[in-house]
């Protein structure tokens, strides 16, 4: 039997947290997974990541229990059913702004009659062997869209109605990019709220799942009070940055040794 950890832990109408791996690397992929994150998105639209570091990714998830959920570039729907036959449990597709781009997604990501996946699953049937895998696999693959601009939050309610889809993940930065207020994640700005709110309230009353981002404690509390069924933590680069950013200062303070000019 397949078995997805982030649909699981939906069905179980808990909330899921995620890690973001953005470098490509593999170690990191495996010890996101390993760490007990209920799902890693490998990110192929802002990383340096090709098909083969994908697959390898993918590779490293496969032991930890996590679910891998791959951001592929863009609407290609090629890109979607490479990655699933890869092994990712669902694929993030961004920028949806329209129903039809949103039906053209969620089909690439289910076999026929449902959708239009071409069979070929070379690994992700592994242990469950093809024909048993093309029978679950439509219950189990998630399909997830990003809502990033203006048009995509007004054609919400309609995208949101499409059979098949699993969840809305934001993209706050694009969003409010696309708005005109700047490149920022300020979710305690009353705009920004209204517009996470929105796509919260409109995706729930359609059965859809909603994940976010966080950057802070403050960013936790707050999303975790609007009632997020995903909650992913900064990208593996922001992560290790700040991380070593913290241990720097704290060993020039040891040392007593100045930053250089």
């Amino acid at each position: 039997m397949l078995s997805y950890r982030l649909r699981e832990v939906w069905n179980r109408d808990e909330v899921a947290v995620g890690g973001w791996n953005m470098t490509g690397s593999p170690s990191i992929s495996e010890a996101l997974g390993r760490l007990g994150f209920d799902v890693v998105v490998v990110d192929q639209q802002h990383g340096p990541i090709g098909y083969n570091e994908l697959y390898v990714n993918l590779l490293a998830l496969s032991a930890s229990g996590a679910s891998p959920i791959v951001r592929v570039p863009g609407h290609d729907p090629a890109e979607t059913m490479r990655a699933l036959d890869a092994g990712a449990h669902g694929v993030m597709c961004p920028t949806i702004e329209t129903r039809e781009q949103c039906e053209r997604f969620v089909a690439a990501c289910r076999y026929p009659p449902t959708g239009a996946r071409s069979f070929g699953p070379y690994r992700a049937a592994l242990p469950v062997g093809g024909p048993a895998y093309a029978e679950q696999a439509n219950d189990q693959v998630l399909a997830i869209i990003q809502i990033e601009s203006v048009r995509g939050l007004e054609q919400l309610d309609e995208i949101a109605a499409t059979a098949g889809l699993d969840g809305v993940f934001v993209g706050p930065v694009d969003l409010s990019l696309s708005y005109g207020t700047g490149a920022v994640m300020a979710y305690d700005d009353p705009t920004v709220a209204a517009h996470h709110r929105t796509i919260l309230d409109t995706c729930h009353a359609h059965g859809v799942k909603v994940g976010m981002m966080v950057h802070s404690d403050a960013h936790l509390r707050t999303i975790r009070g609007w009632g997020a069924d995903w909650i992913s933590s900064t990208p593996d680069a922001m992560m290790l940055a700040a991380a070593a950013s913290q241990a720097l200062g704290d060993l020039r303070d040891a040392v007593g040794a100045s930053a250089p000019a």
